[in-house]
């Protein structure tokens, strides 16, 4: 029988599990310093799946990150363009507040989240709603899912990329 570790598509491939029997026996140096110990217990398990799409759910912080990615790619004019409209963004949850910018207005805004939903592309076209209320946009992404473990290499695995009941990963990219 497989061992059981509940893992993302990034651990199945290898390593021990953090804070696993096998960890504490091959010196996991968070058990050595209390300072690291502390630090490991306000940081997530692991980080983001870079795979991560639309069964896996996001949160309004991911969306951030990739308006950001976004604009960063983008040339100057298409920049401004987008960034004057855009002010604060407020992660809360699978909630974001976005505060428009001195020359934006919250149903320009809405056009603007609108379109990056259309376009798709993780998180973008997982949004749920976009709407203008008392001056602000409120953005709302739905939750996720939780993926059924299955059995992959002697170890069991709850990933989306690896459907209960399927033969083989599905591509998600």
């Amino acid at each position: 029988m497989p061992s059981l570790a509940i893992l993302h598509e990034g651990a199945a491939r290898g390593g021990p599990a953090p804070g696993s029997h096998q960890a504490r026996q091959e010196g996991d140096p968070r058990r050595r310093d209390p300072r690291r110990r502390l630090a490991a217990r306000a940081l997530p398990l692991h980080p983001r799946c870079p795979r991560a799409f639309a069964p896996c759910g996001f949160e309004a912080s991911e969306l951030v990150d990739a308006l950001e990615a976004r604009w960063t790619g983008l040339g100057e004019e298409a920049f401004s363009s987008e960034r004057i409209l855009v002010g604060r963004l407020l992660p809360h949850g699978r909630t974001l507040i976005v505060e428009p910018g001195r020359h934006g207005d919250p149903e320009e805004v809405v056009q603007l989240l609108a379109r990056l939903r259309e376009e798709g592309g993780p998180p973008f076209g997982t949004i749920q709603s976009i709407t203008a209320e008392h001056g602000v946009v409120v953005v709302e992404l739905p939750p996720g899912r939780d993926p059924e473990p299955v059995a992959v290499d002697g170890r069991w695995v709850a990933c989306h990329l690896y459907p209960a009941g399927g033969s083989g990963r599905e591509d998600h990219s």
